[in-house]
């Protein structure tokens, strides 16, 4: 996804029938001529589908989510089989399966092996990830539309009135899913449903899936992961227990979550001891991986930060583990186990075995680097990103080289960087 324009203010929302994309209006015809307004974002094939404007980066298996992991063998075990439990029951009516957690819980790579477990069986309608800040997929817009995409996709499907309906959507019609009659039940997966940017939004997304409950030539499911707290604040009304199945992450046993979190590191393990091949076999221990385990408490991102830390140089994995599981007495007060992983990683981008020169100028570099990536709303290619600090490209790329276990840094330097996490 190449870099998006500033939108102005919340004036996109999802159930206006004259669409507006970045915050300008739409006008076009998209059915019998191809759509002949703005481009950006918009195919270029030669259908009035094709010309539809879309968020290119919502779909799990999109081009940028390409190396975002799925839950491994035997991880997860509990949770996968309850929502797959809850997809095929045809006596469970309710048609929301509302899954919560706090961040870094691990809820994206459930949604993520949910989706591909459903698409690869061909019962995946559509699915869409959302991400705070994250252009097109940051807010609401292209919600309807998108969806459209993803159900003509599909055979059996009627194009046109699927078409006509995502772009004629009004809060009282459901037709985009009544015409996607895919099979007998029609899947959707949601991630990160309240980091969508306007409230109202999302709101209007709920409703509009407990509205198509009522539709009774398909029967339909949609699992949506949220932060705790989100479905109380929006108000019970939105959803009400009648059509939702909820389960917390954050309530799952201790016992079941340590052994997940076991599973994943010694993973992980296996394949830093095969890139390095000089490790031993037993390495690190198997109490080393308690301390961590412990460490991680229920935070999968804590894990995934410590192994891709490993991994950003299989050479240096030991002492990099030994930088890991050092307790750092410097800290003024506390850091929870992840914060503390984020400033290791910070503190190893500026080696302490540098010259002086050296060392002020990465200083330099990775406050006037890092500190937009952090804080923009709206990532930044790698190339805008040099051009915002004025800072030549190839010192911008020398910053972020030892970030990658925290930050997306694509290859194309057009695509934008991000933090891998929200927590970061």
């Amino acid at each position: 996804m190449t870099d998006t324009h500033a939108r102005g203010g919340h004036g996109h929302h999802i159930l206006n029938p004259a669409a507006t994309h970045n915050g300008r209006q739409m006008n076009g015809n998209v059915y019998g001529d191809y759509y002949a307004g703005d481009s950006h974002n918009h195919g270029r094939g030669s259908t009035p589908f094709d010309r539809l404007p879309f968020a290119e980066q919502a779909a799990f298996n999109a081009s940028d989510k390409q190396y975002d992991p799925l839950c491994l063998e035997n991880t997860r075990v509990e949770v996968l089989a309850e929502i797959r439990a809850w997809i095929y029951d045809r006596k469970d009516e309710r048609c929301i399966f509302w899954l919560e957690g706090m961040a870094g819980t691990g809820k994206s790579t459930i949604a993520r092996t949910i989706a591909r477990k459903l698409h690869d069986s061909g019962h995946l309608g559509a699915s869409f990830f959302f991400s705070r800040g994250g252009g097109d997929v940051g807010h609401a817009a292209l919600f309807v539309t998108t969806v459209a995409r993803q159900l003509a996709e599909h055979p059996n499907v009627d194009n046109k009135r699927i078409l006509r309906a995502s772009i004629t959507w009004n809060p009282c019609e459901i037709s985009i899913i009544r015409h996607a009659c895919l099979d007998p039940s029609t899947n959707f997966v949601i991630d990160a449903l309240d980091e969508c940017d306007d409230e109202n939004d999302i709101k209007s997304i709920l409703q509009l899936f407990t509205q198509a409950q009522d539709v009774t030539t398909v029967r339909l499911r949609v699992i949506v992961t949220t932060r705790p707290g989100t479905h109380s604040h929006l108000g019970l009304h939105v959803a009400p227990a009648t059509f939702r199945r909820q389960l917390v992450l954050d309530e799952l046993s201790k016992d079941t979550v340590d052994q997940d979190i076991r599973a994943f590191f010694e993973s992980n393990f296996v394949e830093v001891r095969s890139k390095h091949g000089a490790l031993p076999t037993a390495w690190p221990g198997d109490l080393t991986v308690d301390l961590l385990v412990q460490r991680a408490g229920a935070l999968f991102i804590y894990a995934a930060t410590v192994c891709r830390f490993l991994m950003e140089d299989e050479r240096l994995s030991k002492e990099r583990l030994s930088v890991v599981l050092r307790r750092d007495r410097a800290y003024q007060k506390p850091l929870s186990a992840i914060d503390d992983m984020y400033m290791k990683v910070l503190q190893r981008a500026i080696p302490d075995n540098c010259d002086e020169d050296v060392r002020k100028k990465l200083n330099w570099l990775v406050d006037k680097v890092i500190k937009p990536i952090v804080i923009l709303l709206q990532p930044l290619s790698l190339n805008s990103l040099a051009d915002l600090v004025r800072i030549e490209k190839e010192d911008v790329v020398g910053a972020l080289r030892d970030m990658r276990s925290v930050l997306h840094v694509p290859a194309d330097q057009n695509r934008v960087v991000r933090p891998l996490h929200p927590s970061f």
